[in-house]
């Protein structure tokens, strides 16, 4: 029985991951379609959703790996009282769950993919608008740079 229950939760772990996998695709894939992001902030957005989405992984092949274990220890026999055998029952489960995550997982892949490509797009637009810089030291590069481009445009018309 604790060997079922332990199953139980694994199966329900499992479907859990599946479903925030399933969230951080929705969520990838309505920031690609949104154009009145920042496309910089969409970078970082899409870099906390690849490190979640490795954190979520990480967590699948440990539960994966408590799966193979807890099938060699459910019984392989029917119950007395009629049924699937929990080894069989629970066996179909653990694959169909794992399944069902590796699916998400290749969604949410090419959600992010998609959503990095947007966002590099974007960037490079000749229309889009700079960000103001975070601190004093991205203030000076914003400086230097405009400075840079100022001797360069003098230079030129010297020339």
């Amino acid at each position: 029985m604790l060997v079922e229950l332990q199953a139980r939760q694994a199966v329900k772990r499992l479907q859990q991951l599946r479903a925030e996998i399933d969230n951080f695709t929705s969520h990838a894939t309505l920031l690609a379609s949104s154009k009145s992001f920042d496309p910089r902030l969409v970078m970082a957005e899409a870099d906390k959703l690849l490190r979640s989405m490795m954190r979520s992984q990480g967590e699948f092949l440990k539960i994966k790996g408590l799966t193979v274990t807890l099938y060699r220890s459910l019984p392989s026999r029917p119950p007395a009282t009629g049924g699937m055998a929990p080894a069989a029952k629970w066996g179909n489960e653990f694959r169909a769950g794992s399944k069902q995550f590796l699916e998400a997982v290749a969604r949410a892949e090419k959600a992010v993919l998609k959503l990095y490509a947007v966002a590099q797009a974007r960037i490079n637009l000749p229309t889009r608008t700079a960000t103001s810089p975070d601190g004093w030291f991205d203030a000076f590069l914003v400086l230097v740079d405009v400075l840079t481009q100022i001797i360069e445009y003098c230079k030129r018309d010297k020339k």
